[in-house]
C-alpha cells in the first residue's frame, strides 16, 4: 500500500539534467494520485512560492520507508515506472512548447528532479487550487469553469493528445477567473495515435472514465472519451456524486427542479442542462458530442441562459384535472400544423365542445416541444391581456409593467402562447401578436362569425 510524504516534511531534490543544482521544498497536502504518482501541494524553501510536485510512486511496485524514500520490489519494476514517468514528462514538456498553450492550459513544468530513490518534477502552482477544493455559486459558474476545461482539452486534441483522466483533482482552478485553468496529468496523456497500442499503459479513475475505457476497448478510444469525463464532472458538480450506468442511458432524466442551482433558472436551461448530460454522459459514442467545440457550442449557450440575472418568461398555463379522451384527429391535426411551419392554429366552436380542454391536452400531449407556454383569457383587448399577470409572468424583471413589447424579445419557437375566447378580429394589436416569434393556439368565440374566422385564417396563414 503506497503511503504519502507527510505534511511539512522537507525533501531536497537534484535536477536529473544538472545534479548540482539542488532545490528544497515543503510538503503541504496531497492533491490527488493516480495509478503511476502522487501529487503535492508544496512551498518552494528558496523563493516561497507555491508549486506542485509530482512523484514517480506505481501503485504494487514499491514501498516507502522511515526515510521517506522508496524501496522498489524489482529493478525491472523501477526501471519501468521511472521510463513511464520520464516518457509523461516529455508528453508534457511537448504540450506546453507550442505558444498557443504555453500560459493556457498545462501547469507550467520546470524539470525533472531526482531524490529518495525516485523521480520527480516540479510545476508552478499560481495560487491554484484544484475543482475539488472549490465550490460553485451557480449554474453558470460550472459552465464557465467547463467551458475552460473544455478549451484546454479541445488544445490537446489538436495537437493529437488524449488526456484521459479529466477529474475535479486534476484541475487547477486560478483564483482570478473561472475562465482560465490549468490541467495536471498522472501520467494518462497519450498520443491519439498509440491509443489501440497495448504497450502504451493507460490510467484513468473509475468514477470518470467512459464506458469504453472501462471496458478496455483501446481502439475506440477518441475524443468524446475526453468529452465523457468532462461530463461526469459537470454531472457531479450539480448533484455531488458521480454518474452511474442509469445515467447513461439515451432517454435518461433528472428531478432538476429539486436541485437548488436551478432555482428561479428557466426551463430553457433546464431543457439545455438536461441535453448537455445526455450527450457528454451517453454510453455510446456516437451518442456523444465528437468532439470539444461542440461542446463548447452548447456551454456558450447554457452560460448565456443560466445568468442568474437573466430575464425569462415563465409559464402560466396550468395542467387541466379533468378527463380527457378521444380528440386524436385534432390532436394531430395541430401538431402537424406546427411542425409544418405554421405559426397559427385557430380552433373554433360553440362553448362547451371542449376547445380549451383541447387545447390544454395537446399542451400535455407535447410539452417537451416547449420551453414555455402562456395561457391568458380574452375579454376586452389583446392590450389588457398583455398586461395581465394572468398571462405574462417575467422572472428577473426591472420594469415593473408588463406588455406586448415587453414580451418580444423573450419569446421563441419553443414557446406557445393560447388566447381563450378570443372574439377581436378587428383588434390594433392582432397583426403584432400574430408578428411574434412563437406558436400561436387562438381559441376563437363563437360570436366571431364565420366569415371573419376564415379571412383571419387566410391573412394569418393558419388553420381552423
Amino acid at each position: 500500500m503506497r503511503s504519502f510524504l507527510t505534511e511539512n516534511l522537507t525533501i531536497k531534490l537534484a535536477q536529473v539534467s544538472n545534479e548540482e543544482h539542488m532545490r528544497t521544498f515543503s510538503i503541504r497536502k496531497v492533491l490527488g494520485s493516480g495509478s503511476s504518482c502522487i501529487a503535492y501541494r508544496a512551498v518552494d524553501s528558496g523563493s516561497h512560492l507555491p508549486i506542485v510536485i509530482k512523484e514517480c510512486f506505481p501503485h504494487n511496485s514499491a514501498v516507502r520507508n522511515s526515510d521517506s524514500e522508496l524501496a522498489w520490489n524489482s529493478t525491472e519494476d523501477e526501471h519501468r515506472a521511472k521510463e513511464r514517468f520520464r516518457a509523461a514528462f516529455e508528453i508534457q514538456r511537448e504540450i506546453q512548447s507550442t505558444n498557443e498553450t504555453m500560459n493556457s492550459l498545462t501547469h507550467l513544468i520546470d524539470s525533472l528532479y531526482s531524490g529518495n530513490n525516485t523521480l520527480y518534477t516540479v510545476s508552478d502552482m499560481q495560487n491554484a487550487k484544484t475543482y475539488n477544493d472549490t465550490t460553485d455559486s451557480s449554474l453558470q459558474e460550472i459552465c464557465i469553469t467547463a467551458k475552460a476545461i473544455a478549451q484546454a482539452i479541445n488544445k490537446y486534441h489538436a495537437l493529437g493528445f488524449l488526456h484521459l483522466d479529466i477529474k475535479p483533482q486534476n484541475i487547477l482552478i486560478l483564483p482570478e477567473t473561472r475562465e482560465l485553468v490549468k490541467l495536471l496529468d498522472f501520467d494518462s496523456t497519450i498520443k491519439k495515435a498509440d491509443a489501440a497500442n497495448h504497450k502504451v499503459t493507460v490510467s484513468y479513475t473509475h468514477e470518470y472514465a467512459a464506458p469504453e475505457l472501462l471496458q478496455g476497448k483501446r481502439d475506440k478510444l477518441c475524443e468524446a472519451t475526453d468529452v465523457y469525463s468532462l461530463g461526469a464532472v459537470i454531472f457531479s458538480r450539480i448533484f455531488d456524486r458521480t454518474p452511474s450506468a442509469l445515467d447513461r442511458g439515451t432517454f435518461s432524466d433528472w428531478d432538476l427542479d429539486s436541485v437548488t442551482l436551478f432555482k428561479r433558472l428557466s426551463n430553457k436551461a433546464k431543457r439545455l442542462t438536461r441535453e448537455l448530460l445526455r450527450k457528454t454522459l451517453s454510453a455510446s459514442i456516437k451518442g456523444r458530442y465528437q468532439n470539444a467545440a461542440e461542446l463548447i457550442a452548447v456551454l456558450d449557450e447554457l452560460i448565456e441562459e443560466s445568468h442568474p440575472k437573466r430575464r425569462y418568461l415563465v409559464s402560466t398555463y396550468a395542467p387541466s384535472r379533468n378527463y380527457f379522451t378521444g380528440r386524436g384527429k385534432e390532436l394531430n391535426e395541430i401538431h402537424a400544423a406546427f411542425t409544418s411551419g405554421k405559426r397559427a392554429v385557430f380552433l373554433y366552436g360553440m362553448g362547451g365542445i371542449g376547445k380549451t380542454e383541447l387545447a390544454l391536452h395537446y399542451v400535455e400531449q407535447y410539452k417537451v416541444q416547449y420551453d414555455t407556454v402562456l395561457l391568458g383569457r380574452y375579454s376586452d383587448s389583446l392590450d389588457s391581456l398583455f398586461k395581465s399577470p394572468e398571462i405574462i409572468s417575467i422572472e428577473n424583471d426591472t420594469e415593473g409593467k408588463t406588455s406586448l413589447d415587453s414580451i418580444r424579445g423573450l419569446v421563441d419557437d419553443r414557446t406557445l402562447l393560447i388566447i381563450d375566447n378570443f372574439d377581436g378580429e378587428s383588434d390594433s394589436l392582432l397583426d403584432k401578436v400574430l408578428s411574434l416569434k412563437c406558436n400561436l393556439l387562438s381559441l376563437i368565440a363563437m360570436r366571431l362569425k364565420q366569415g371573419a374566422i376564415t379571412l383571419l385564417m387566410r391573412k394569418h396563414n393558419g388553420i381552423i
